[in-house]
């Protein structure tokens, strides 16, 4: 792992990922022809340009298409997420489109549509890929993979545009805060602009634009609790309500301030003003002050010269403080074109963003997981629930911490919904420490340990969409000595990006999967000895992830595969990671709400 990461400590997963830009791609537009509403075949030679951005640009990727004939064409796009594609004679309207590659630092998939060769602009961005599942009441990654014309034959003029405007009309109310001027419906599809957190591309950093499984689109307000749904149907309910209007480009300015401080080392080693002046006065992230974490960073400083801090993406702000705090998605493009992503909170404080940390008193991780393990010949175990990891280490004071308790929302005065225990200083979990407080099955029993996997059932999942139908998902966490007694004034909320999926809403294709042949030849090598590792995966989730195996090459090559080249009966030559009964393959991937999907497969 980058030194930045392992001394920040701020990704919410116990084990992330080095993303390497691995893709070859082509350099030769592609020529397609297409005709609105699926007519015939066009002569027209006009080349028309795009975005794909989600309040940062997707880059380092490919625009990939599929016709209503079945047939396919694909381009690149470029760092700007920005691409251009000939449309002649090979393709014929409507096409769906895909949009694959790196953004906010993860692997990320949108999808748009093609209904008309007279459009010059065709963007990918979250409301593109509302108004395609809407149309096709299907998830287009589905879609996609399967090469289901059927579904892409529903994309004509008259569906996409009247899916667009209702769209449109319920994103309107965004209009001030995102600086955009003009009245009625917004249009994403077909309108310039430039993934630069300006216009149309700040508010996407304002309002976060999601599917739900009854393919109803849910927008909402990043800075506040407002929520406007739109149903399948077409039916529109609930209120953004007032959404801030901040300056989310001042944020990438920080990132470029931060990048500038690293061609100095000595500007950390020395603690110079160029470096403090990044910083809160308030800074707090995982019970590390500002003076601490300068420290920590300061002895691999070096390890940062050359490194680019490329466009954030915001994930949530709260505007209801002292002053405005986002969390955000930073991402570090190494020298090697290595990509690193990391979370941290910024707060705009006297017109200038500044670093300001997640205040929490320790070092805490957390996300939305459903897991699914194959144990043998065994059927598919799937659970869904949260992924918190409070580390073992964690001290409040001169406290340490012995258990935690976690309650949906802010309200605490019921029962926890989680309760954990630090078998290092609780007598619980048969004493065995795993480097992280362990989660409770049953609260009454401090060896009923299942790690730090938080399971939830499905009526559990089912109240808690509906307590968040007008709100952001939260989660409170309180912190209590090894004699549960409660360490007051530190509770700490948490805004998390998403809820699960239950197990019956996630199909085979949100898990990278391992062939059986595959898996065959994993299990009769030996450790360290080459296989072919070969995944499916499907269209609509990136894979960050894959342990228990690792690239051929010198000993200094980053242990990871080209993840974004990930297809159904991909295949790598790669080694083995692990021996005997201990030998399993885990893999990561998520999908465009920020939930993570974890596949292990073991003997």
């Amino acid at each position: 792992m980058r030194y930045l990461y392992d001394l920040l400590e701020i990704y919410w997963r116990l084990m992330m990922v080095t993303i390497r830009r691995s893709l070859v791609l082509g350099a030769t537009c592609l020529l397609i022809s297409a005709c609105g509403g699926g007519g015939g075949a066009s002569s027209t030679t006009a080349v028309p340009t795009g975005v794909a951005a989600v309040g940062a640009p997707i880059s380092a990727g490919t625009l990939s298409a599929i016709d209503v004939n079945g047939r396919t064409a694909s381009t690149t796009i470029a760092n700007d997420g920005t691409y251009s594609i000939d449309f002649l004679s090979t393709l014929q309207a409507p096409v769906l489109l895909k949009a694959e590659g790196i953004s906010g630092g993860r692997t990320t998939v949108h999808f748009g549509v093609v209904t008309s060769t007279t459009d010059q602009t065709i963007n990918v961005t979250p409301v593109s890929t509302a108004i395609v599942s809407q149309v096709m009441q299907a998830d287009p990654g589905a879609v996609f993979a399967a090469t289901d014309t059927s579904k892409i034959a529903l994309l004509t003029t008259s569906q996409v545009s009247a899916t667009n405007t209702i769209i449109g009309n319920a994103l309107s109310a965004a209009r001030s805060a995102a600086g955009i001027i003009g009245n009625g419906a917004l249009d994403f599809l077909n309108t310039p602009f430039s993934a630069d957190k300006t216009g149309l591309d700040k508010l996407l950093d304002l309002v976060k634009i999601s599917v739900q499984p009854d393919r109803s689109v849910q927008l909402k307000n990043k800075t506040s609790d407002g929520v406007t749904t739109v149903s399948s149907g077409g039916n529109v309910s609930g209120a953004l309500g007032t959404i801030a209007s901040l300056d989310t480009a001042g944020i990438d300015l920080l990132g470029r301030e931060l990048q500038a401080t690293f061609q100095t080392p000595s500007s950390w080693q020395n603690a110079t003003a160029s470096v403090l002046n990044l910083f809160s006065s308030s800074f707090l992230h995982g019970g590390e002050n500002r003076s601490a974490i300068i420290t920590s960073i300061a002895g691999d400083a070096n390890d940062m010269v050359g490194a680019q801090f490329l466009p954030a993406k915001v994930l949530n702000c709260a505007t209801t403080g002292s002053f405005p705090v986002c969390e955000v998605l930073f991402t570090v493009k190494y020298n090697d074109g290595g990509f690193e992503p990391f979370i941290f909170p910024v707060s705009l404080e006297g017109g200038s963003w500044k670093i300001y940390g997640d205040q929490a008193p320790v070092n805490t991780e957390y996300g939305a997981v459903v897991s699914r393990t194959v144990q043998g010949n065994d059927a598919p175990q799937t659970r869904s629930g949260f992924n918190i990891t409070i580390y073992d280490d964690a001290t409040i004071g001169n406290t340490v911490v012995g258990y935690a308790k976690a309650w949906f929302g802010t309200n605490t005065s019921g029962a926890p919904d989680f309760v954990f225990v630090n078998p290092l200083e609780v007598d619980g979990c048969n004493g065995i420490s795993v480097g992280y407080l362990e989660v409770l099955t049953d609260p009454s029993n401090i060896n009923s340990c299942a790690g730090n996997f938080a399971e939830l059932s499905n009526l559990r999942i089912d109240q808690l969409r509906s307590t968040f139908a007008t709100q952001r998902p939260k989660i409170t966490v309180k912190y209590y000595d090894g004699s549960n007694n409660l360490i007051p004034n530190h509770d700490h909320v948490i805004t998390v990006e998403a809820l699960p999926l239950k197990p019956s809403e996630v199909t085979d294709g949100y898990f990278a999967t391992i062939t059986n042949a595959s898996w065959s030849e994993f299990l009769a090598a030996g450790n360290n000895a080459p296989f072919t590792l070969v995944l499916n995966k499907g269209s609509s989730v990136g894979l960050e992830d894959v342990m228990g195996a690792r690239p051929i090459g010198p000993p200094d090559e980053a242990q990871r595969l080209p993840f974004s080249t990930v297809r159904t009966g991909s295949s790598w030559r790669v080694r083995k990671i692990g021996s005997g009964s201990g030998s399993r393959i885990n893999t990561v991937t998520r999908d465009a709400d920020g939930r993570m999907y974890w596949y292990q497969r073991q003997p």
